[in-house]
């Protein structure tokens, strides 16, 4: 029988997450458990889903050997208090809880205890997210496959070093600010160009729609700017003024500049979850 999995925390990724699951067929209803500080959020998730909502953390971790935490970082410190004393070999901890580290967990949680990072985005509210995935020292190969079935309901999974987790963060978990703020640029030099905001939008999202379409057909980005460059013409005319402008460099600098963020945030929020707990990891 398929392992029943434990949400704790149903905010927006919990949701998109007892979704995914379901729709998919990854999980049965009745195979999937929520806990939530806010009661009126887990029973409108009960009624909507079929989904058990569990009003004790004990009872959560007793029926489910997956435990997903998805909290807000703030409340972490608590939540493992809360699990520590009941967690086992048999349990497998996810974390969605973006700087939360795997040393300060394992520490949290107990160092025996199986733990894996996950940095979806919010395009699992689609189930179109970027998801990677950072094992700990414990996870098996079984644990790191079944966490790569759960977030292949809600998108695309990659497995990368926990090293990576900052650079993932600030490429992918960001990543859907960059495209929409690059949708409003364009749709807004559509209306400085003439056309009504309505229209514009449509065009510039329906290119976006057809530009990932090509992406997924060849993934060289590259080979398909140029076959739609002719010399002199009206393309290369705008890709100048975009390199002119230092597009390029705008985005690298937006992704450094996120990554560095992702790291720096990690540290605080590490250091003071530390403090509020009176832990030491």
């Amino acid at each position: 029988m398929t392992d029943r999995i434990g949400l704790i925390g149903a905010g927006n990724m919990g949701k998109a997450l007892i979704q995914g699951l379901i729709e998919s067929q990854t999980r049965q209803p009745e195979q999937i458990m929520v806990n939530d500080r806010d009661y009126g959020r887990m029973q409108s998730l009960e009624r909507e889903w079929g989904v058990k909502a569990c009003h004790d953390k004990a009872e959560l971790v007793r029926e489910g050997r997956i435990l997903v935490l998805a909290c807000k970082p703030k409340d972490v410190a608590g939540v493992a208090g809360e699990l520590r004393g009941y967690l086992d070999a048999r349990h497998l901890v996810i974390s969605v809880l973006a700087g939360m580290t795997l040393a300060w967990l394992q520490g949290a949680l107990g160092t025996n205890v199986r733990v894996i990072r996950a940095m979806p985005n919010t395009s699992a509210a689609i189930s179109a997210s970027a998801t990677a995935l950072a094992a700990g020292a414990h996870v098996t190969e079984a644990d790191l496959a079944e966490a790569k079935r759960i977030f292949a309901a809600v998108g695309q999974v990659v497995t990368v070093p926990e090293a990576f987790m900052n650079a993932v963060t600030g490429l992918s978990g960001s990543g859907p600010a960059y495209v929409y703020r690059f949708v409003e640029a364009l749709t807004e030099a559509g209306v400085t160009c003439g056309l009504n905001k309505e229209l514009a939008l449509e065009l510039t999202v329906q290119t976006l729609v057809g530009a990932v379409g090509m992406l997924r057909q060849n993934k060289c980005a590259s080979e398909l700017r140029l076959a739609v460059t002719s010399p002199g013409g009206t393309t290369e005319a705008g890709l100048r003024a975009l390199e002119e402008g230092g597009f390029r460099e705008a985005i690298l600098q937006a992704v450094r500049c996120a990554t560095e963020r992702a790291a720096e945030l990690s540290a605080e929020l590490s250091r003071c979850v530390d403090n509020s707990s009176g832990a030491g990891i």
